[in-house]
């Protein structure tokens, strides 16, 4: 696993030093290139619709259960079985927790439906000819010959890539503090959120691992890192996908989050409407102004019924987060943004599908970086302003055939001030003056992809080819200038006026990971644990320490040890509990080894070797409890979804500081823990 610069290798001058980076303007053959794809785009789509005669164009909804029957004859549901139906189109789905299953925009017509999961299958044909279809699938065991297999290659017998799945389900009743689909994925084993409250996947740096949303890229060009904002509530499924050595993933060197939005409701509008009461901030004994305010509206429904739908989501965000080691009134980050995602589908024919989506995500954040040696006065704050425009279509072509078109284009602008123009002081317990790192960047990819998919082919089993191109092509416009950074105890060595810093693409991260997990089905409860022990080590310098976000004033040699997000040993356990009064309880127990450090001398060199000292054990217990109600409106009964959550429920102490330097009278003390903190919670659903 080796780390990709996002930039091109250079030597850039540390102190006193102004940078200018510019990628050249995109070329004549870029554009020449661009038009004719689009124009290729535009005709096969176009001709792809109008083309022979339209078959019926009505669609429906697919549902039902899927099950098994142990050798007494009791029944008991399947959560996390694949469902396939196969004729016209081919469509899937998962089953959830309770082992239900839900396929919407169904064309009419037959359909061979497959259910699986591991060492089970059921098969059925299944007649769509109606707005409403039930199906219940009973899995049964799979034929079994014993026999000697000798195989040259071992190879040739992998698995596909392992990977987790969070459903829907989950994103809206596990306790979720922040209210983003990205703060549900450590509840996959192996991922883990960092001490500076990056979620790293599978022993993956944040700016190393890919995220999709409905296949399309979209991470900061720059950086790498994921740089989207979603309302959670047109978010279908979350999947982490270990090792992806598909193609399609080929050009990632970590692990892979891909997002699916849900497909808009072609036959009645439905609306949501949630966190409407702003939540009030808690100075000691008296209350003092609004911590937090984040409403979120959410509708979906038909524009022309079985033709064309639309979802639209809407959401407002300002959130303030103390950090409790600081004095009062000095403490807080501001978050402010707002969020839009729109997202049009078409259901052109029985063959034919396309959606159109836009995302929307401006961004202000004062005080990034703010912890218990960096005051809200010298650090800087983030401007984003960014979006997101995504085209797929997919066509069925004879019998088992789908050809897959995607186009997506991404804008991304960030900006990094200071408070201040005073110069930035680092001292042995704080830092002082303003920021020393101004930034200005303007970014955007363009992506297309073109994906054909064969009938399976059988000879000697069953096999599935796939061919395609891909093409991207990303712009950077980017400014950073660096101010001299004055330290009380050291001055910086220097040759002549500058120091230099040399950037190679020659290291390398490893991550081994051991993980026994189990799955407890318990009537219409389920229960995951997992034990993981793993392994990340690498280059501890990266890219991001200069050109990120939050630039180090201080860069010390690179060296190798156990990376920042190193965890050894992880427990993790979370359920759904169908509980009484048909309440539903959902438990979250996170226990894993503190994360590591180093430490340092009076002159900011690194003492003995990296990140041998850690953390203490990082233990939280999150807990949310919500119920369906009916709520009497007008003469109607409208629903809604009511309850709280509270979040590190035995007030743990997980800190996210810590005092490294043995010239601190404070050497070893640990600052910044989570709070108890309870939310409730309050859904309008029409």
């Amino acid at each position: 696993m080796n780390p990709e610069p996002t930039l091109a290798d250079c030597t850039v001058a540390v102190f006193g030093a102004r940078i200018i980076l510019r990628t050249p303007r995109r070329p004549e053959w870029f554009r020449r290139v661009t038009k004719i794809a689009l124009a290729l785009f535009l005709a096969g789509y176009f001709a792809s619709a109008t083309a022979g005669k339209q078959p019926d164009t009505r669609n429906a909804t697919v549902r039902g259960t899927v099950f098994v029957h142990d050798s007494g004859g009791t029944q008991s549901l399947v959560a996390g079985a694949r469902v396939q139906l196969k004729g016209t189109a081919t469509l899937e789905a998962e089953t959830d927790e309770r082992g239900e299953y839900v396929i919407r925009a169904v064309p009419y017509g037959t359909y061979a439906v497959e259910a699986t999961t591991t060492g089970f299958k059921a098969v059925r044909t299944l007649r769509v000819a109606s707005e409403e279809v039930e199906l219940a699938l009973e899995l049964k065991p799979e034929a079994v010959t014993t026999s000697v297999v000798v195989t040259a290659d071992p190879a040739e017998t992998r698995r596909p890539a392992p990977s987790e799945t969070i459903s829907d389900k989950t994103l809206r009743e596990a306790p979720n503090v922040n209210e983003r689909f990205e703060s549900a994925l450590p509840l996959v084993p192996g991922v883990v959120r960092g001490p500076d409250g990056h979620v790293n996947l599978k022993g993956t740096r944040n700016t190393q691992s890919s995220a999709l949303v409905n296949s399309a890229n979209v991470t900061d060009p720059v950086t790498g890192s994921p740089a989207i904002n979603l309302p959670v509530d047109v978010v279908a499924s979350v999947q982490v996908i270990s090792n992806p050595y598909d193609p399609e993933y080929g050009r990632f060197t970590g692990a892979v989050s891909t997002v699916a939005t849900k497909t808009s409701d072609y036959e009645k509008f439905h609306f949501s409407f949630q966190n409407f009461i702003p939540r009030l901030r808690d100075e000691g004994d008296s209350i003092r102004g609004i911590a937090a305010a984040t409403p979120r509206m959410t509708f979906t429904g038909p524009l022309l019924k079985d033709k064309i739908a639309i979802t639209q989501s809407l959401e407002y965000r300002f959130v303030e987060t103390p950090v409790n080691s600081l004095p009062a009134f000095h403490r807080d980050t501001k978050l402010e943004s707002f969020d839009s995602y729109t997202q049009l589908d078409f259901a052109i024919s029985s063959k034919q599908t396309a959606n159109v989506s836009v995302a929307v995500y401006p961004q202000k954040l004062d005080y990034l970086g703010l912890n218990t040696f960096n005051t809200q006065e010298s650090t800087p704050d983030f401007h984003q302003r960014g979006y997101q425009i995504n085209v797929q279509d997919s066509y069925a072509i004879g019998p088992g055939g789908l050809l897959s078109s995607q186009f997506s284009y991404k804008r991304f602008d960030a900006d990094i001030t200071a408070q201040s123009n005073d110069p930035y002081r680092v001292l042995l317990e704080t830092t002082e003056g303003g920021f020393f790192n101004r930034q200005r960047r303007q970014t955007s990819r363009v992506g297309w992809q073109e994906t054909y998919h064969f009938a399976p082919w059988k000879f000697a089993g069953s096999h599935q080819f796939t061919v395609g191109l891909s093409y991207e092509h990303s712009h950077y416009d980017g400014r950073q200038t660096f101010l001299p950074v004055e330290n009380l105890i050291v001055s910086p060595i220097s040759q002549g006026t500058t120091g230099i810093l040399e950037l190679s693409n020659k290291g390398s991260d490893s991550y081994r990971e051991f993980q026994v997990a189990a799955r407890f089905k318990l009537r219409q409860s389920l229960l995951n644990v997992s034990y993981v022990r793993s392994r990340a080590f690498g280059d501890l310098n990266d890219l991001n320490q200069f050109f990120g976000n939050l630039a180090q004033p201080v860069i010390q040699p690179d060296e190798r040890g156990r990376l920042p997000f190193d965890a050894p040993n992880r427990f993790l356990f979370w359920g759904s509990i169908a509980a009484p009064w048909k309440l539903t309880v959902v438990p979250v127990f996170d226990l894993h080894t503190g994360f590591p450090y180093s430490i340092e001398d009076q002159y900011r060199a690194f003492v003995g070797p990296r990140n041998v000292d850690r953390f203490p054990r990082f233990s939280s217990f999150d807990l949310q409890i919500t119920r369906r109600v009916w709520l009497p409106l007008h003469g109607r009964r409208i629903p809604a979804r009511v309850g709280g959550g509270v979040f590190n429920l035995f007030n743990h102490f997980d800190p996210r500081d810590v005092q490294n330097n043995l010239a601190s009278a404070r050497f070893g003390e640990f600052f910044i823990t989570s709070w108890r903190e309870y939310r409730g919670k309050f859904v309008l659903e029409f």
